[in-house]
């Protein structure tokens, strides 16, 4: 097991509860690449609630649907086909479900050493009628979206 490089999450080296479960995510045994993608995740999300002047023991479903937007309209990686011309390039759903999993596992930490009563972020269901393994969005997208209108890569 190495070290965390704390130099490359400082806010997250700086709020004691979010070193505490980025520490706990490494003494856990994960992977190195899956504890340095959870402390990039939670870097940017407590860069996101900070810019709002709001603690993450007081963030609600509100602050995360904004979250999920501003995940939503960052630019990503070129990639495979264009859509459109002068289409831009977004994350992919994969990177919007690793952040969220971050910002989940991070507030059920927060709600287990009761620093906040529940979890703003809601659980992913199964989507009724599609069959398991088919092409489907993911519901915990799928309720975001659809609180933002925010189009899928398909629209």
């Amino acid at each position: 097991m190495s070290e965390i490089n704390w130099s490359r999450y400082p806010l997250v080296a700086e709020s004691v509860l979010a070193r505490r479960w980025l520490q706990i995510q490494r003494d856990l045994g994960l992977a190195q690449n899956t504890v340095e993608a959870y402390g990039r995740g939670l870097e940017e999300y407590l860069r996101f609630v900070r810019a709002w002047g709001i603690a993450a023991t007081d963030v609600g479903g509100e602050m995360i649907a904004s979250y999920v937007r501003s995940l939503c309209l960052r630019p990503g990686a070129t990639r495979g086909k264009v859509i459109s011309i002068g289409s831009k390039p977004m994350l992919s759903n994969a990177t919007l479900q690793q952040r969220l999993t971050v910002v989940r596992l991070f507030h059920d930490f927060l709600v287990e050493e009761q620093h906040c009563s529940q979890n703003p972020v809601g659980r992913g269901r199964y989507t009724p009628g599609k069959p398991f393994g088919s092409a489907r969005e993911r519901g915990l997208m799928q309720r975001y979206r659809t609180l933002l209108w925010i189009p899928s890569e398909q629209d």
